[in-house]
């Protein structure tokens, strides 16, 4: 249940960050830090949390 919730996870946070890039909003600090970092910042830790899950199936399936 630990990569399917991952795998979840993943896909919740990349449509988070899919509606944060669409909606342009949270813009917390626009000179520094706005709505694109966000975006970002959702879609590397959604990359991260499936991956993760892809790499205990292949390592501990083998």
């Amino acid at each position: 249940w630990l990569v399917v919730g991952l795998i979840a996870a993943g896909g919740i946070l990349y449509s988070l960050g899919a509606l944060v890039y669409g909606l342009k909003r949270p813009n917390p600090s626009p000179r520094w830090f706005g709505f694109h970092e966000v975006f970002h910042s959702l879609t590397i830790v959604a990359f991260v949390s499936q991956y993760i899950a892809i790499s205990i199936v292949a390592y501990t399936r083998a």
